[in-house]
């Protein structure tokens, strides 16, 4: 069967048709003897369709039976095919078919382009309608970009894009460039966090952290992602989404401790912990580390946080004031106490990284410093390691103490000199001096160094601060509460460790006997100080400063208390 139709040149025409009873070949040519073909196929009895580009003004279609059967075709048809063509501007997105992925490099025609397999395609047979479609990337400068990221169980997660803010990206299991969203148990994921809490307004996510779960945080909420069983996050095993917490996250990505998350709650002025419930063992508990030292946040807010595991577990968080509110904290110990480091300053960022060289780790700071007159901004380290030594006497043999005791300072160790040189950053400043384990009086920096009375080997000099301390009012349990009785410490014994000068209660406690030469360095005192204080009081409360650049370790306070007549051992 031949058919002969009038073709415009360029043009796309669809040959439609229906075949039945047995198999029949089709061929679409320029001549009669279908020379130059378009095309050529068999058909399976049922209804079909060929698409063609014609290049001449005459088509022919020709129908051939070639089997020992008896075949028919009907319903046969030549139109101008009509598609919803490629506009032009999809270069660069991607066709998503057969379970693979497709980038378009050039388009050649309305309906056909040039593209690079970036996924193996599963098939080469055509698409049905709906089986494919053209995708784009889901971040951009205009969609945004994510804002959380992590990596767990062999993915890389990325989440919370201004266009799909509660949306979470996986790679593909151990390929962290590949987040094709397929079928099989290691291709890419694709998921969104469902608000189960009630919230009806943005929850946009803000981080993500691995813990015992998938962790999420987001602006209302705290959410954890389970696996089916014991089984990994993929796209055969989607996960169930339990809401922990409706405290709301901030921005700032979450620290962990030990089996623990700590994160500023959205407004910045509380920290919460998040850890796993191990008596239930169902869900994550959340509390506020902060409840006991709320006054350190109130009004203000965390802009950043990070960790120190030795030598003492801490948590460093800058306040928008630029002060560092720290927390020392240990989960199993169940400590949590809060303390404030400030300077002549503004903090302005915070950093932790492991020493170099020794067990404990680095805080490093930026700190910005108006000095003579000048803004700038230093970068330094709080040096634990910082060593001081005080010569040898004919009594006793030479002593080293570490830590330096002032800020943005120099330290200077060799040959006995007066001139300690190297302060240009400080340059007009008014600078604490320690000397061979002796405070001396404060100068003004000029010319980039100072000039003591005395030759010293080993110098500390750089910028006062205050070291103070208070105790929380005490609590008897005679009669009930003493929060409202006069009260009255009769003695205090203050315990301390490598310690030179404290002044506890006002009243400053004795380091030097009548025996000890005056123009000589103090060697550290541990041990046990006593006090006999006076005065009465509603409060109870115990103070206790360091003025001198000089270490000072209190390893506790104890003493004798009376209440309104009433003495009783604190």
């Amino acid at each position: 069967v031949l058919f002969r139709s009038t073709t415009t040149p360029g043009r796309t025409y669809q040959v439609t048709f229906t075949v039945s009873a047995a198999p029949m070949g089709l061929q679409i040519g320029t001549t009669t003897k279908t020379a130059d073909l378009y095309a050529e196929a068999s058909f399976e009895p049922g209804e079909h369709m060929v698409t063609f580009v014609s290049t001449t003004v005459v088509a022919f279609v020709q129908f051939r039976n070639n089997q020992n059967a008896i075949a028919g075709v009907s319903k046969v048809s030549v139109k101008i095919f009509s598609i919803d063509s490629f506009r032009g501007d999809e270069i660069g997105k991607y066709i998503r078919i057969h379970n693979g992925l497709i980038l378009i490099r050039a388009i050649n025609q309305d309906y056909q382009v040039t593209g690079e397999i970036l996924r193996e395609l599963s098939s080469t047979d055509a698409a049905p309608a709906g089986a494919w479609s053209l995708e784009v990337p889901s971040w951009s400068e205009t969609l945004g970009w994510p804002s959380a990221v992590v990596l767990y169980e062999g993915r890389l997660y990325f989440a919370g894009s201004l266009q799909f803010p509660q949306t979470i990206w996986g790679s593909a299991v151990d390929s962290f460039f590949d987040f094709f969203a397929g079928n099989a148990a290691d291709d890419g994921v694709e998921l969104s966090i469902v608000d189960s809490g009630g919230n009806i307004t943005l929850n946009r996510i803000t981080w993500l952290m691995p813990a015992e779960n998938m962790l999420v945080g987001t602006s209302h909420g705290e959410y954890r992602l389970i696996g089916s069983g014991d089984d990994p996050i993929s796209a055969v095993t989607p996960p169930r989404v339990r809401l922990q917490s409706t405290y709301g996250s901030g921005t700032i990505v979450p620290i962990k401790v030990d089996q623990a998350l700590i994160f500023p709650q959205r407004q910045g002025s509380k920290l919460r912990e998040i850890a796993f419930d191990m008596v239930f063992t169902t869900r994550f508990q959340v509390r506020d580390l902060s409840v006991l030292s709320g006054h350190l946040l109130h009004d203000r807010r965390l802009v950043e946080i990070a960790y120190a595991p030795e030598p003492i577990s801490t948590v460093y968080g800058v306040r928008d004031d630029g002060v560092v509110v720290c927390l020392t904290y240990d989960l199993p110990e169940q400590v949590t106490a809060w303390w404030r480091m400030v300077t002549a300053g503004v903090v302005e960022s915070v950093a932790v990284i492991p020493h170099p060289s020794s067990n404990s780790y680095q805080v490093w700071l930026a700190v910005r410093r108006t000095i003579g007159a000048t803004e700038t901004r230093f970068i330094e380290y709080l040096d634990l390691h910082a060593q001081m030594t005080i010569p040898a006497t004919v009594d006793d043999p030479a002593f080293t103490w570490e830590g330096l005791t002032v800020d943005a300072g120099v330290v200077y160790t060799g040959a006995p000199a007066t001139a300690i040189t190297g302060l240009g950053h400080l340059e007009g400043a008014v600078v604490d001096i320690v000397g061979d384990g002796a405070a001396y009086p404060s100068q003004v920096v000029a010319g980039g160094q100072v000039i003591l009375s005395n030759s010293v080997s080993s110098a500390f000099v750089g910028l006062h601060y205050d070291v103070e301390g208070e105790t929380l009012p005490p609590e008897v349990n005679i009669r009930g509460s003493i929060q409202a009785s006069l009260q009255h410490w009769t003695r205090l014994a203050v315990l301390l460790d490598s310690t030179v000068g404290l002044t506890l209660q006002d009243e400053a406690l004795p380091f030097r006997s009548p025996e000890m030469p005056m123009d000589e360095g103090l060697r550290p005192f541990t041990g046990e100080k006593l006090l006999s204080v006076f005065g009465w009081d509603r409060e109870g409360f115990i103070t206790f400063t360091q003025p001198q650049p000089l270490p000072a370790t209190v390893l506790g306070i104890v003493g004798l208390l009376d209440v309104e007549g009433d003495q009783d051992r604190q």
